[in-house]
């Protein structure tokens, strides 16, 4: 009798023996994003998608390409911020105190603003927080990187604006974190 090999393949962040991927993600696209990494990725998912109903495989391909998506904007982030002669962000919270943290004397952002009118004015890490409106008269060059997981309603608030360059900033793998959150009263 010919013994068969069986081989895993699990899609990003799938559970293998329990809750948790048997594959360190975070220490990938750190290491990706470390060694300047520009080029193509490509997930494996045939084993995954087969293992799925016909009926179900558009879906599956989909969040492939979401998840392959995810990580290109993980790890090109830095590339991203090098297009621009300048950064503005958009978010005055923990994302914008990452950002500070990680980049922010690499990439100084010229101010901050958020949709909170109650913090217009004030200073946030260093940065001059603004009103929305100050996206309309950004310099040539400006990229703006929400720092909000409210990406898709900011980037289309931003879009109706006439705003371009709009980036997602996203603090899940950067090399060092804050973990102590900031929490706010509303």
């Amino acid at each position: 009798m010919v013994e068969q090999q069986q081989k895993l393949v699990l899609s990003p962040y799938a559970g293998d023996c329990g809750l948790y991927s048997g594959t360190d993600w975070l220490a990938l696209i750190r290491g990706l994003r470390g060694s300047g990494f520009d080029g193509d990725l490509i997930l494996d998912l045939q084993d995954t998608v087969q293992a799925f109903s016909p009926l179900l495989r558009p879906q599956v391909l989909a969040l492939g390409r979401a998840t392959a998506d995810y990580f290109a904007m993980q790890v090109g982030i830095e590339n991203a911020l090098k297009k621009y002669s300048s950064v503005v962000l958009f978010g005055a919270g923990n994302m914008c105190r990452n950002y500070i943290k990680c980049y922010g004397a690499k990439y100084p952002p010229l101010f901050t603003c958020d949709n909170n009118e109650k913090l217009w004015g004030t200073e946030f890490c260093g940065l001059e927080v603004r009103s929305p409106e100050a996206m309309k008269n950004l310099p040539a060059g400006c990229g703006v990187f929400i720092c909000n997981t409210y990406y898709r309603e900011i980037e289309a608030q931003l879009r109706a604006m006439g705003v371009e360059g709009i980036e997602y900033f996203n603090d899940e793998y950067l090399p060092s974190y804050y973990f102590d959150r900031i929490r706010r009263e509303e």
